[in-house]
């Protein structure tokens, strides 16, 4: 398990999971220094994603959790449900984060704010490569150039934006007391084999 005296938001812009389309990005910030202090990049079942964000929150002190629940991330956000996953981020309003015409030019603010005065702190070079394609476009809109991904930049930029405006209180970081994660994988890996995240994906 990292760190238990920190507490980590972790982030993640779902894919279909199909090779050679977008991939899946997830992150796990520190929420009080914003540094991102891990990436999986990859393919992988949008259901299937449950399982892996859950065992990277589950390393990383059982951290809040805010999944994008635009298809096809509704299938990972309700496979967390399903496993009881213990923090999940809602806003508000009790709502998990959606982009939509609405939430995306304020994630987009968020984050190009957060790069200008450099209060979030990347580290995967697979995000820096992709902020470096992520463009205005013709018609105003900013987004990946053709033949190029977006998908780790709606990650950071989700990040950006909960970071930015989630008062995080005591109770949702408090250290939930729980199973150690090797037990509760004894009943998906025969002998209790952690799951390696790093398969079809890559941590930093």
């Amino acid at each position: 398990m990292a760190n238990s005296g920190k507490c980590f938001l972790i982030t993640a812009d779902i894919s279909d999971g199909i090779v050679g389309n977008d991939r899946s990005s997830v992150s796990v910030w520190d929420v009080f220094s914003w540094e991102q202090v891990a990436h999986w990049l990859g393919y992988r079942d949008p259901s299937q994603m449950g399982f892996v964000i859950r065992d990277i929150g589950a390393y990383y002190n059982w951290g809040m959790i805010a999944v994008e629940t635009n298809y096809p991330g509704n299938a990972t956000l309700q496979k967390l449900q399903d496993l009881n996953y213990p923090k999940l981020w809602t806003d508000e309003h009790g709502e998990p984060w959606k982009t939509t015409a609405k939430t995306r030019p304020l994630m987009i603010s968020a984050l190009r704010e957060a790069l200008r005065e450099s209060t979030l702190k990347i580290n995967s070079e697979d995000m820096l490569l992709e902020l470096g394609t992520f463009v205005r476009r013709e018609n105003g809109r900013l987004e990946a150039e053709p033949g190029t991904h977006d998908d780790c930049v709606m990650d950071c930029a989700i990040a950006a934006y909960i970071l930015k405006h989630t008062a995080f209180e005591d109770d949702q970081l408090a250290k939930v007391v729980r199973r150690p994660l090797r037990e509760i994988l004894k009943s998906i890996n025969p002998g209790g084999r952690l799951v390696n995240t790093n398969k079809g994906g890559q941590v930093v």
